[in-house]
């Protein structure tokens, strides 16, 4: 337990997304779970879907660590792992591959992923898919 808060923003009679189901719920737990691991105890993190003109959103945000401005455009990058201790002061674990297929599944549906984000501040990955 990390006593975090989990907010989830989502209107209701948000339109049909058409895609693999599990490859995109799996996609969206990846970043959830990625925002768990970064956030300190007592953080919070929000998952927002909203529609913007043709195009589908899904964002989640976290007021956790941050990402360095240098490494923000190689954090969807195969084996890239940027270098980012986990809150709990240690190098965070793994082959820094769970972005990376996130950014192909996407992808592989029309869409495109993003993240914006500022050290110490927080992070918000993003996926758009087109409706």
């Amino acid at each position: 337990g990390r006593d975090q808060t989990l907010s989830v923003e989502v209107p209701p009679g948000l339109p049909t997304v058409h895609g693999i189901e599990w490859l995109l719920r799996e996609a969206i737990v990846n970043f959830i779970t990625n925002a768990i691991k970064y956030t300190p105890e007592g953080g919070r993190i929000t998952l927002r879907a909203l529609v913007r003109g043709e195009v589908f959103r899904v964002e989640v945000e976290d007021n956790g660590i941050g990402i360095a401005a240098d490494d923000v455009s190689r954090v969807f990058l195969d084996f890239v792992r940027v270098q980012r201790d986990d809150t709990s002061g240690g190098p965070v674990e793994g082959t820094g591959l769970g972005l990376a297929i996130v950014k192909r599944v996407i992808e592989a549906h029309g869409g495109r992923v993003d993240v914006i984000s500022e050290l110490h501040k927080g992070s918000t990955f993003i996926i758009e898919l087109p409706l």
